[in-house]
């Protein structure tokens, strides 16, 4: 992903008073940090490609103040990122219905691509399609692609390997969906019980996760498919992230993106 950072940020990189961090793989993360105090100053923003990505989420989440859920604008920030999120996430899901599993796997990738994935989201959205356990009516929603992508919808939907896989995907969407209920509900409460709630939280991400990475099912997946599967878990781990930021645990949110590089 290409990134940028701040100008005024940028100036003191350049000058040497801050340093970029590395991860332990020796790759440059787009992470800020003083070399005299180990503080962390900035996560850059991604820029180019990426302002395409269908994972992306507000700014003022992604990388800005661990006190914004005390105000009204950063509550109404993070809840905003906390509906992008669920929307991109039930997206990218109701494409595996559309990918498939194993041999079959091999058509419609146009259609799977990242200009249908948002065109997708902006109509959830608009409640234009509505999700439902996770996924959405693909006949209904790419009504305009053709006879040949419809009759794969149903190819993939009767194939009973893919509705093995559904039924996972359905839990883990489930366990997503509460676990961005309770985090919603838990900034509505006391400093203790909003650290109790989000740790529920993150034991549910936590499963869903899990389930999005279950190496049986990728296993029997294409890569497409596996693409597309990685990407409903980076989704997860941006939420997890988003946790730890509204608790000020910016040091577990570096090492969380240092273990992921290694």
């Amino acid at each position: 992903m290409d990134y940028i950072f701040s100008i005024a940020t940028q100036a003191l990189l350049n000058s040497g008073q801050l340093v970029q961090v590395i991860s332990k793989a020796g790759q440059l993360l787009p992470i800020a940090r003083d070399p005299i105090t180990g503080r962390f100053v900035e996560i850059a923003m991604g820029v180019g490609s990426s302002s395409f990505n269908p994972l992306s989420i507000p700014a003022q989440v992604a990388m800005g103040g661990l006190q914004m859920y005390q105000t009204h604008k950063g509550f109404t920030a993070v809840l905003g990122g906390i509906t992008q999120i669920q929307q991109t996430l039930g997206v990218l899901q109701a494409t595996t219905a559309l990918i498939g599993v194993g041999t079959i796997a091999n058509l419609a990738i146009s259609a799977a691509s990242l200009h249908q994935i948002l065109k997708l989201r902006e109509d959830v959205r608009q409640m234009r399609v509505e999700i439902k356990d996770g996924f959405i009516d693909l006949k209904k929603a790419l009504k305009d692609q053709g006879a040949e992508i419809l009759n794969h919808i149903d190819e993939v939907a009767a194939d009973i390997k893919f509705e093995q896989h559904r039924v996972v995907l359905i839990h883990a969407y489930s366990q997503f969906l509460a676990s961005t209920k309770l985090i919603q509900q838990s900034l509505l409460t006391e400093p203790h019980i909003r650290d109790q709630g989000l740790a529920s939280a993150r034991h549910m991400l936590s499963v869903a996760l899990a389930d999005y990475r279950n190496p049986q099912l990728l296993s029997e997946t294409s890569a497409l498919g596996k693409l597309r599967r990685m990407e409903c878990a980076w989704a997860i781990e941006q939420t997890i992230i988003m946790t730890y930021q509204i608790q000020k645990q910016s040091s577990v949110v570096i090492q969380g993106r240092c273990t992921n590089e290694r």
